[in-house]
């Protein structure tokens, strides 16, 4: 989420009522999308106890991210896991997992529970034996499956306890990916293809240059791809800001796109979205960028625009994925507590009728 802001889930125990026999409530609309042509999705689609797994699924909407799919490194996907029961329940609805590997969530230190950046050569090393641990667990549970991987959930928002004063989150990142992407690359039995393992390309500017260049900066090999280092083959994008912004938003994406050395072909969209003041007593929309937040209807807009101008990008072939944050969040809800749609969720519904398997 952007700003790093603390992600305020609204607690949902009722679930959607669904009319009886006899009742004119009319069908919903069903789309069928294979797994390989799906692209839209929802940060937190597999959350229980907000109205029935199939429904965004029903419209297409099937990418599914967080929540109990989002493991601290070296987590397994064992019968009876909280990940293997995450992973069972998202997959068994016919979702497409974006499984986020984090480190291990350390409050003491961090003083939130989403973990630090690994810091030093100790640290670097279990996050990386961790990640490939959790994939590959992941990988022979699901053997036949679609799945995705992020190394580490927006890790410009990470602190990094014992780093020096002044530290830049980039370089502890890139170090990180210097020894996470030969690592995957070495992993037998199973394999994990770097294809599907999506780094995070947004980040806070940091000296005046964009997240990207500073990792290159940080180790050159990840531009170069040496084999001692790189390549890296997907990039993660969150896309908050208005559409039509410049520099901003979804309009930003291919800029950021022209910086990257390779990988450019395979971007994923994991999280973008606005906040409704009127939704959710707005809970999250006062910690965020006021250009986000508006009423229920004016975000229902800003979000049917920013998917129509995703379009062509997945169009042309290189935006993969596009997830929505999120399907219960206070005020960036498209879904309410008993089932109900927000404004923001009719949109997406009816976007994902026409262009859910768009290719």
């Amino acid at each position: 989420m952007i700003l790093g802001v603390r992600r305020l889930i609204a607690a949902a125990p009722a679930l959607l009522a669904f009319a009886g026999c006899g009742s004119s409530t009319p069908a919903p609309r069903v789309v069928r999308v294979s797994p390989a042509r799906a692209w839209l999705g929802l940060d937190y689609n597999s959350r229980p106890g907000v109205g029935g797994l199939a429904d965004f699924v029903d419209h297409g909407i099937v990418f599914d991210r967080d929540g109990n799919i989002q493991p601290p490194a070296g987590a397994l996907a064992a019968p009876g896991s909280k990940l293997g029961r995450g992973l069972q329940t998202s997959i068994g609805a016919d979702m497409v997992p974006d499984i986020e590997v984090d480190p291990p969530a350390d409050p003491p230190l961090c003083g939130a529970g989403r973990g630090c950046l690994p810091t030093g050569q100790r640290a670097v090393t279990a996050y990386v034996s961790g990640f490939v641990a959790t994939a590959q667990s992941v990988l022979r549970a699901f053997p036949s499956k679609r799945l995705l991987f992020e190394p580490i959930d927006e890790p410009w928002n990470l602190g990094s306890p014992g780093a020096r004063p002044g530290y830049r989150a980039a370089a502890l990142y890139a170090a990180v990916l210097a020894q996470l992407l030969p690592a995957i690359t070495k992993a037998r039995n199973p394999t994990i293809p770097l294809d599907d393992v999506y780094v995070p390309a947004t980040g806070r500017l940091e000296d005046s240059t964009s997240w990207v260049a500073d990792l290159y900066e940080a180790e050159p090999c990840l531009r170069t791809g040496a084999a001692t280092c790189g390549p890296i083959q997907g990039w993660s994008v969150h896309a908050y800001g208005l559409p039509g912004s410049r520099g901003a938003g979804i309009e930003s994406v291919p800029g950021l796109r022209s910086g990257m050395a390779s990988g450019a072909d395979n971007i994923v969209i994991s999280e973008v979205g606005f906040c409704a003041a009127d939704v959710g007593d707005g809970d999250g929309c006062d910690q965020n960028t006021p250009d986000v937040v508006g009423t229920a209807e004016q975000t229902a807009a800003w979000l049917t625009q920013t998917l129509r101008e995703a379009l062509p990008m997945r169009r042309a072939g290189w935006l993969k994925a596009l997830l929505v944050w999120a399907r219960s969040s206070g005020g960036w809800s498209m879904q309410l507590p008993g089932g109900g749609l927000t404004p923001q969720g009719r949109a997406l519904e009816s976007f994902g009728d026409g262009y859910a398997g768009t290719s």
